[in-house]
């Protein structure tokens, strides 16, 4: 009797752009990519096999590199809880502390559509979580948001 393995590989269906500072850039529908003024590629990411309504979100981290093996040299990764899609990921800044801050946005699959946003610094190497917010409406502008969560601390 012979056993046969199959395994399959994963890889992102499109090359991001990499500007520093720039919005999300999508890999594949569950993934999104920035690439931060050091050099340092973010990337999030839903869990494969959860549904797209609901989950976790993967953040990773990877130091500057060759734009070609950007994925080569992990430095830190968070795993958050989401409500909802993936939607966009970007850099902002959040509040006056040194380091830069990750925004990331999921949007509810229910009717409403609601956005929920989570922040998190980069720093030294590690990320941490700085701030969230939930149910905004579907227009809204969910930095502005997590500035005034950071506020009312």
């Amino acid at each position: 009797m012979q056993l046969t393995m199959l395994a399959v590989l994963m890889l992102p269906t499109a090359r991001a752009a990499g500007s520093p500072g720039i919005d999300t850039q999508q890999l594949e529908t569950r993934q999104r990519e920035i690439r931060l003024a050091d050099g340092t590629t973010i990337v999030a990411s839903e869990g494969f096999v959860e549904p797209r309504s609901l989950g976790s979100v993967v953040i990773a981290a990877y130091g500057a590199a060759d734009p070609e093996f950007r994925y080569d040299n992990f430095q830190s990764g968070i795993v958050w809880p989401r409500d909802g899609a993936l939607l966009r990921v970007l850099a902002a800044e959040i509040d006056t502390r040194p380091g830069e801050e990750i925004v990331v946005i999921t949007q509810s699959a229910g009717s409403g559509g609601y956005l929920s946003a989570v922040a998190f610094r980069w720093q030294h190497g590690v990320l941490a979580h700085v701030a969230s917010v939930e149910e905004l409406p579907p227009t809204g502008n969910a930095v502005e948001a997590l500035i005034k969560a950071v506020q009312k601390r």
